[in-house]
């Protein structure tokens, strides 16, 4: 895991270098609130609050598109209202999606995915803490998909909404494999982050 974390850390330092040798990078520091939930835990909708913070770097791919890579931690879950538990699942995530810019840039739009790495999960119900369901979610979210709205007021400053879906089941325990199957089983994070960004 930690191997994960400095080499991410050591591409993300050398494309910030590259910033200063190019004038087609830029690079972004971000945070944000998640309102999250998990499909398939029969819990309510978005009902849990976590959190994301992380940086990217974007890069023109020509005309308005570019190409952002990102490199976060992300706390989702959801909270079970019928038996007052809360799931908390917190990942390494590297989004990467494809943006279109308006307005000069500062409205983007942009689609992709977010494979994690599950760093820890911690499941209490009642304030006791759950081991045994704990260990119940996968060490890899392979292929969350998302999209993003971003909107930079000044040179320096923006927000942005981001909505995320796993498409593979994060669960140990459930059958469920696609989310894209009728009638699947498994279960799947979803969540939404609202936050602001300052780009150096």
């Amino acid at each position: 895991m930690k191997h994960i974390c400095f080499a991410a850390l050591f591409v993300l330092a050398g494309i910030a270098s590259a910033v200063q040798a190019q004038d087609i990078f830029d690079v972004s520091l971000r945070g944000g609130v998640t309102m999250c939930q998990i499909d398939g835990d029969n819990s309510g909708p978005y009902n849990k609050l976590g959190y994301q913070a992380g940086i990217n770097s974007t890069f023109t791919v020509g005309g308005n598109w570019r190409m952002m890579v990102e490199f976060n931690l992300t706390n989702k879950g959801s909270y079970v209202n019928k038996i007052d538990r809360t799931i908390s699942l917190t990942y390494v995530e590297v989004p990467m999606m494809l943006t279109y810019g308006f307005n000069e840039g500062r409205l983007r739009l942009g689609a992709g995915i977010a494979p994690g790495i599950l760093a820890k999960a911690h499941v209490s119900t009642s304030g006791e803490y759950e081991p045994t369901q704990s260990r119940n979610y996968r060490r890899f979210d392979a292929l969350p998909v998302c999209a993003e709205l971003s909107y930079r007021w000044s040179d320096h400053m923006a927000v942005f909404c981001r909505y995320s879906r796993s498409m593979v089941n994060i669960a140990k325990s459930q059958s469920g494999t696609y989310v894209l199957v009728y009638g699947n089983s498994g279960q799947f994070n979803r969540f939404i982050t609202a936050g602001l960004s300052y780009t150096l």
